[in-house]
């Protein structure tokens, strides 16, 4: 085998600091051969050393092949007490003191960061480093909440302090409490027990309400009870995180396949912009606007010349727009300039030109980001109310006592980037309360055009840069389940609580021209649709239903999206490329607008192409489309593959469920885009990755992990 250095580090929740604590020093870990017919071998070990619960552990190179490595820790029967962050004998004492398994393994577990922890997958002699070791956690923690919509208080509330919550592991015939906790003023709880299963368990979690008892059996059903609704989603060994809980919406609708609607995808510009003055130009009753930035450029105003004369004709006109990430959208430039200046390796020349472009950039995007105009226009007209649905940025601050490189400085000054903003992320039309629009696209001039681009054709070179992208036109009942996601939205930035008619289940009739929720016919020839999304606070149904579909397609997974960095979805893609589903993935090029996710997605694309996945850069323009293809199911929202889309954003997917559907899209979307596309090989990455080793970093332990 050859030789070894594994460079580890272990950690497990401590319940009195409310942190990811590391073992002890002193604790010995055990390096592991596999072998399928003989015991399985020690090949090496060594001792926690150094108070941040790291080991280095040497394996000899005896000449034979790569071994099958895993690591295993005996702890023999001993209690971990979290006061004194020590191993004890017996759990008598106190109610803290956590139980650890006899032995530990990291042989059918996961590592924190989402890889097998059978380690196959090392690339020359080394596994971790000495500042980058392999993290694994020794206990399995579940961070969960559970909330009701309050309409009085226009928001989420912690479901009833007390309630009792369990963590439940189904077997063939038995069911086993492996965890239970009772729920906090806030509606929390932490469920939390050792982790000594062979295997990943079947968990669901169970909340005993009086009278209306609440299942995540239930919950994960996809609308069938044909369907496992098991917890099948968690990847390593926490669901949900300490200040983030994994969280439950107790009144919701579980998401279902809702039959009878017309779906017809709107590709580019030209077909999203025509489509939704149609939509707009057609409203008797209503029109409701949901959109993350809606640009004061010449397809801005358009569009609110349209909603404006619509107003102006009695129809009632709600739009609510993030006011502040569109006045701030010129300070990607001054990301970009950072990254021109310290993160890339340039040479002068390079770095000269980019910097000039940059400064134009800067103020183009400055002068259509002011929307003070547009917004004054708006605020005149009678039957028009406007909201700002803008939210405080939050700082981020992954480097303790000031310790940080230089660059990172400067990102600090060049706030919002170095932040974990919520942001209404949605692009959302829905008119009359029976029609709606929804995709990627928001409202500029790069999403909206009247000329189709030429994708053979760079971007710099047409009459202005446009943007590839991607929205779905629905029609049918599934159009009041994306009404009530806007009424919510809207009641809790301060809007009027709109008469909910016949959404509130109630035995009165509803006239059929009701504004907001009239009863809907099935369309003709219509398709299941399901409409997930992610509302902090409440919801999480694009991180649930998207894992879901990865874990089960059996046949090919396409994929498109412009920012990826979820170590979560990297697992789930490479593995479902090992089981012989065919995975092809469409990321931007240099095009990319954000060069945070260019770069986080090629340190990817190794584990990807290794994995048997087929990854492809979009040539020429910026693909914002944020779209799939799972099987016979399609896939188009607002979404990115990224840990603010599932947990921080607020974000809406459409999930068409149809095959002749599905056949379709294909041909017109990624058969086509394949054609405008360069694969990329194993060998050309590196040439792709022109960064410095601090901005490596910058990547694993803020973009991955915060965005």
């Amino acid at each position: 085998m050859s030789a070894l250095e594994c460079h580890l580090a272990f950690t497990y929740w401590n319940r009195s600091e409310r942190r990811y604590a590391p073992l002890p020093d002193g604790v010995e870990v055990f390096a592991r051969e596999r072998d399928p017919i003989t015991p399985d071998d020690t090949i090496g070990s060594g001792r926690i050393r150094g108070g941040q619960g790291q080991v280095r552990i040497a394996v000899a190179d005896t000449g034979e092949r790569r071994p099958e490595v895993y690591f295993e820790i005996r702890f023999g029967g001993a209690w971990l007490d979290p006061s004194t962050g020590t191993l004890v004998e017996g759990g008598e004492g106190g109610e803290q003191k956590q139980r650890l398994p006899s032995v530990w393994t990291t042989r059918n577990r996961y590592s924190e960061d989402y890889q097998r922890g059978l380690w196959t997958g090392e690339v020359g002699p080394q596994i971790g480093t000495v500042s980058d070791p392999v993290r694994f956690r020794v206990s399995f923690d579940c961070f969960v909440r559970f909330v009701e919509w309050d309409d009085e208080q226009g928001d989420f509330v912690g479901a009833e302090e007390g309630t009792a919550v369990t963590l439940v592991e189904h077997g063939l015939l038995d069911r086993k409490v492996l965890a239970d906790s009772r729920l906090d003023d806030k509606g929390r709880a932490l469920l939390s027990f050792c982790d000594d299963h062979e295997h990943r368990p079947d968990l669901s979690i169970e909340l005993a309400r009086p009278g209306a008892p609440w299942s995540s059996r239930d919950h994960f059903r996809l609308g069938s009870l044909t369907e496992r609704g098991l917890w099948e989603n968690h990847v390593g060994t926490r669901i949900g995180r300490w200040g983030s809980p994994y969280t439950f919406d107790l009144r919701a609708d579980q998401p279902r396949r809702v039959p009878g609607n017309r779906a017809e995808p709107l590709i580019d510009g030209v077909e999203i912009r025509r489509a939704m003055l149609e939509a707009i130009d057609g409203a008797q009753r209503s029109i409701h606007m949901e959109m993350m930035l809606l640009f004061n450029d010449a397809s801005g105003r358009e569009v609110v010349d349209h909603l404006i004369a619509r107003a102006r004709d009695g129809v009632e006109v709600r739009i609510m727009f993030d006011v502040k990430t569109t006045g701030s959208s010129h300070s990607l430039a001054t990301l970009k300039e950072i990254w021109t200046r310290v993160g890339r390796e340039l040479s002068d020349e390079q770095r000269d030109a980019m910097l000039e472009a940059l400064d134009v950039e800067r103020e183009a995007e400055r002068l259509r980001g002011d929307t003070s105009e547009l917004r004054s226009r708006m605020e005149e007209v009678p039957n028009l109310t406007l909201l700002d649905s803008s939210f405080p940025y939050v700082e981020v601050a992954p480097w303790a006592d000031g310790v940080e490189p230089e660059a990172y400085a400067e990102l600090r000054k060049a706030l919002p980037f170095f932040t974990v903003a919520r942001i209404d992320h949605r692009k959302l039309l829905i008119v009359d309360g029976t029609h709606a629009l929804t995709g990627g696209a928001n409202i500029g001039r790069e999403y909206l055009f009247e000329r189709p681009f030429d994708p053979a054709v760079p971007a710099a070179d047409e009459e202005w840069i446009k943007w590839h992208d991607c929205f779905v036109e629905l029609q049918g009942p599934v159009v009041a389940s994306l009404q009530s996601r806007f009424r919510e939205r809207w009641v809790a930035e301060g809007g009027d609580a709109f008469e909910l008619g016949t959404w509130a289940r109630t035995a009165e009739a509803v006239s059929a021209d009701h504004p907001y929720f009239p009863p809907i016919e099935d369309h003709p020839a219509g398709v299941p649709v399901s409409i997930l999304d992610t509302t902090p606070g409440a919801r999480m149904q694009i991180h649930e239903q998207l894992q879901t579909l990865l874990r089960a397609a059996k046949r090919e997974i396409l994929i498109e999206n412009p920012y990826f960095s979820s170590r979560e979805v990297l697992s789930l893609l490479c593995e479902a490329a090992q089981r012989g589903v065919r995975v092809i993935c469409i990321f931007p090029d240099e095009s990319n607008d954000s060069w945070d996710f260019m770069y986080a997605a090629r340190l990817k694309y190794p584990a990807l192409i290794e994995a048997g996945v087929e990854v492809y850069e979009y040539d020429n323009h910026m693909t914002h489309a944020k779209v799939a293809i799972i099987d016979d199911d399609t896939w188009i929202g607002s979404a990115n593959l990224n840990h603010a889309s599932f947990f921080n954003h607020y974000e809406l997917a459409a999930v068409i469920h149809d095959a002749a559907h599905t056949k379709r899209f294909r041909e017109r979307f990624f058969e086509l885009d394949l054609k405008h596309s360069q694969r990329i090989a194993l060998e050309d990455v590196e040439g792709l990755l022109d960064i410095k080793d601090w901005t490596r970093g910058y990547l694993r332990f803020v973009v991955d992990v915060w965005y």
